[in-house]
């Protein structure tokens, strides 16, 4: 949290900010199947759970995103869309068969507006 308080990526607003750390935790829920794939542990069962998974998240953040941006909430950019950002890109170009994220169009969104967002963006060139 201290590098995310550092950039100003924590929403200021309580209730934001508890938004924020809500979508963290959620999808650090998602870690033991994602860690079950990578190590090729009982993968179709941890397939199995982690669609279960990204699609509680996926309903979770419906609840709060926001409609204008797309960001996890209404506070705009935060660590949280950051988080779940890498969680997603990490799956989908390490893993792409582990996740369809058509299936799940909320945590598509956030990836989506994340990858855009300027700062990223250039990032992501910048590597190319």
């Amino acid at each position: 949290m201290y590098a995310a308080n550092m950039a100003d990526l924590i929403p200021k607003d309580p209730v934001e900010a508890a938004v924020a750390e809500q979508a963290c935790s959620i999808i650090e829920a998602c870690y033991g199947p994602i860690r079950n794939i990578y190590t090729n542990t009982e993968v179709d069962k941890a397939k199995i759970e982690l669609a279960e998974k990204m699609s509680v998240a996926d309903k979770v953040i419906a609840t709060r995103q926001s409609d204008s941006t797309g960001f996890i909430s209404n506070a705009g950019f935060s660590y949280a869309d950051l988080f779940v950002f890498t969680v997603i890109e990490g799956l989908i170009t390490r893993l792409p068969d582990a996740m369809k994220l058509d299936d799940y169009p909320h945590l598509k969104k956030v990836h989506e507006v994340v990858k855009a967002y300027p700062k990223v963006a250039e990032y992501y060139k910048s590597r190319q």
